[in-house]
């Protein structure tokens, strides 16, 4: 019996030993500032890391460490990673007091510290988030919303992130693309930092898109599962997500569904529309009665993803089923009907678009990485419209049309990058497609077969306070349209970057220059009749537009926490693609016509005030943009001046938070079409409690609603229309987040390929 006890005392002393025993202590710099966030990792045999943490705030670390012997390798960005080697012999808390960083040498000038936990370089902003703003957000979205991003605008309803000056955003985990809705079903506690591309990569130059690469911390094992809903229900939104995954020494499993739902009957369009025809003019005035829309958009998937030190293997695959309708009943008086007329138009519009993507990575070593990745992918699109007038309840008029489009797409890409060298990197890839796209119009089909290849080069590189940033690639393609007529173009992407920086200011440089090929809708040699009016046709001579820009921006900083931000940029497209208007003789209707135009010009000066988490409490975005815009054509010659101004508050105190955003939409000319932005402004109140948090906000204050307005300066087609939704004024909704897991740790990424094919040839 006595043994029987002691052995239990042992065991019980064993336990409590193991849960007793650790390590802590306190980063600073050389200066004694503290570093938060710095990743602290637990190294056995002085290679393989076992488990890891981060330092709070204050720069304070006290983690439990069951090894006797072990290697602390502390990092930072910017800073010389440090190793300590630590024995505890006596099972307790090892305290290794101040451990100081020193600032890479090499890269000194290349980086500018914003605070205590942002980092500027030379291609990228890096975010460490803060304690703070990770108490008060759940989701990935949520983070963004909060880090004051320079030039990021998120729509919270919506579900959109644009990036201002880009034409698009890509997103990336781990530094490999995913969707958004892999991204946005990243808990914030599942991020370590988020490095921001206002400006594309080399892999991104064809689409001119900004990047938004989140960091995750390292896995142990664990289950993971987490769900989101937002809900308008007065206005007929629901937006949900659930997500689960499971991580087992080197392999997680995960599964996802997104949805997306809305159905709504009080959307109302006035338009004012004038044709010429040979013999006359037609002016209309078209009222809207009711326009009821809505949509349905699903998305499902599952992956698998193996992990190790030097590889990592993921496979992927998502089905995306999307649904929706306008069912728009407009009253038209004209010139010919003063008395007016009835019409409705119906629109459904339906696709399913399964995917499959393999991806694999080998870290070479620290400074070397290869990738490769594999895509399939098969696209099912139909359009159906309806369009019929009626007059002194009979059908005067009809017009039907019915496309439906099948895509095939297989994708791959090598990529390669090199930092070896301390005073410049390199990165390097080819990215091969090739599709099938087979496109029918009521009774006319037409086949598409595009191949390309997409090989680009990227080098970054610094030298004192001068770094650069040199970025080329080259889009190769060959088309053929059904089987008859063959093309072979060529296009170039360059883009240069240059910057100065000191201790308080920093001046950058940024020329881009690309040439862009027009669209397999554009190409469609086919004519579809709009209405009983107006007909649209493809053009299949249309030549590619290059485009010029440049942009200078300075950033200054007034204080420890407020940072100023000025630009100028000037943006010119040469030969653009604009939908031409004239009267056809046989069609006895005005016709639609994409064309090469002269060119578009675009001049724009903005300044923009941050002020981040002043007090640990308040952040702070107030701008203004001014636009002047040139087009011209064959018949045209188009001036316009545009101004916007936003606004954005961020306030967090004791698990509550409050989020202010209003922008004044600004219009946009482009050929002889003028687009006025959606007026969009919400303010919202936040409370989390430990994996529990809740929504409550008013979208479109002070306002009549969501307003969208367009507008045609051509003389033979000119219209003015104005879209309302209006019950979207003071729309409320309500927003709930959860989380579960159980394990070590679920910290792990879903990866996607990089792809940047999205065309279609249906014309919507």
């Amino acid at each position: 019996m006595k043994k029987i006890i002691l052995v239990l005392i042992g065991v019980s002393l064993n336990i409590l030993n193991a849960y007793t025993q650790g390590v802590k202590g306190k980063v600073i710099n050389h200066d004694g500032d503290v570093l938060p966030s710095v990743t602290i990792k637990v190294l056995e045999e002085d290679t393989i890391p076992i488990m890891y943490f981060i330092t709070g705030l204050n720069g304070e670390f006290n983690e439990r460490v069951i090894n006797k012997t072990y290697t602390l390798q502390f990092s930072f960005v910017g800073y010389e990673s440090q190793f300590i080697r630590v024995t505890n012999q006596n099972k307790g808390i090892v305290d290794l007091g101040e451990i100081v960083l020193n600032v890479k040498n090499n890269i000194l000038d290349e980086v500018q510290v914003i605070g205590n936990n942002v980092v500027e370089k030379m291609d990228r902003i890096i975010v460490y988030p803060s304690e703070i703003q990770m108490k008060h957000t759940s989701s990935s979205i949520e983070l963004l919303q909060v880090l004051n991003l320079p030039g990021l605008f998120i729509d919270n309803i919506l579900g959109k992130i644009s990036i201002s000056g880009t034409s698009g955003v890509k997103y990336k985990i781990n530094n490999v693309s995913a969707t958004y809705n892999q991204v946005a079903a990243l808990r914030s506690n599942e991020i370590l930092r988020v490095e921001y591309h206002q400006t594309p990569t080399a892999r991104e130059l064809d689409s001119n898109s900004g990047v938004i690469n989140f960091i995750l911390k390292e896995n142990r094992f664990g289950t993971f599962a987490s769900v989101d809903i937002m809900g308008a229900v007065t206005t007929g939104v629901v937006n949900g997500r659930v997500n689960a995954k499971t991580i087992c020494n080197e392999s997680e499993f995960s599964v996802g569904y997104v949805l997306n739902y809305r159905d709504f009957d009080k959307r109302f369009t006035d338009e004012e529309s004038y044709y010429e025809f040979k013999n006359g003019e037609i002016r209309e005035n078209i009222l809207g009665i009711k326009n009821p829309f809505g949509y349905t958009n699903q998305s499902l998937s599952i992956g698998y993803t193996c992990h190790r030190r030097k590889n990592t293997i993921d496979i992927q695959f998502t089905n995306d089923f999307n649904r929706s309708f306008d069912d728009d009943h407009l009253r038209i008086s004209n010139s010919i009907s003063p008395s007016g007329y009835q019409r409705s138009y119906r629109a459904d519009k339906k696709s399913y678009t399964p995917t499959l993507s393999a991806y694999y990575i080998h870290r070479i070593n620290k400074d070397q990485v290869l990738e490769a990745s594999l895509l399939g992918r098969l696209a099912y699109k139909d359009l159906d419209t309806k369009l019929i007038d009626t007059r002194d309840e009979a059908i005067s008029d009809m017009v039907s049309r019915s496309s439906s489009e099948t895509r095939e797409v297989f994708l791959g890409e090598m990529y390669y990058r090199d930092s070896r060298n301390k005073y410049f990197s390199i990165e390097a890839g080819v990215r091969v497609s090739t599709s099938y796209t087979s496109n029918k119009y009521n009774d006319v089909k037409t086949l598409f077969n595009k191949s390309d290849a997409f090989p680009y080069l990227g080098v970054i590189g610094q030298r004192g306070n001068f770094s650069y940033q040199l970025l080329t690639a080259m889009l190769v393609y060959h088309l053929r349209i059904n089987k008859e007529s063959e093309s072979n173009n060529v296009n170039n992407v360059s883009f240069l970057q240059l910057r100065y920086s000191s201790k308080r200011w920093s001046l950058r440089n940024i020329t881009r220059y690309n040439t862009s090929s027009p669209s397999l809708s554009q190409l469609t040699d086919n004519y579809q009749r709009q209405n009983p009016l107006l007909v649209w046709k493809g053009n299949p001579t249309l030549e590619s537009n290059q485009t010029l820009s440049n942009q200078t921006i300075v950033n200054m900083d007034i204080a420890k926490q407020i940072r100023w931000e000025s630009g100028f940029e000037y943006h010119k497209v040469f030969k653009p693609i604009v939908d031409q208007y004239c009267y056809d003789d046989e069609l006895v209707s005005i016709l639609s016509e994409p064309r090469n135009a002269k060119y578009d010009q675009k001049v724009k000066v903005s300044s923009t005030l941050y002020c981040n988490t002043l007090f640990n409490i308040v952040s702070l975005r107030l701008g203004a943009e001014y636009y002047n815009f040139v087009t011209e054509g064959m018949n045209y010659r188009h001036t316009m001046n545009s101004f916007s101004w936003f606004l954005s508050v961020n306030a967090m105190y004791k698990g509550f938070g409050c989020l202010v955003n209003y922008y004044k939409p600004k219009s946009t000319l482009s050929g002889e079409f003028v687009q006025l932005d959606e007026n969009n402004s919400s303010v919202a109140i936040r409370y989390k409690k430990k994996q529990f948090s809740i929504d409550f906000g008013v979208a479109y204050f002070l306002q009549d609603g969501a307003i969208y307005r367009s507008r045609s300066l051509n003389t033979v087609y000119n219209y003015d229309r104005h879209t309302i939704v209006k019950d979207n004024a003071n729309m409320f909704y309500i927003k709930l987040s959860y989380s579960i897991f159980s394990g070590k740790s679920p910290f792990k990424v879903r990866k996607a390929i990089n792809i940047n094919e999205n065309e279609t040839s249906i014309i919507e």
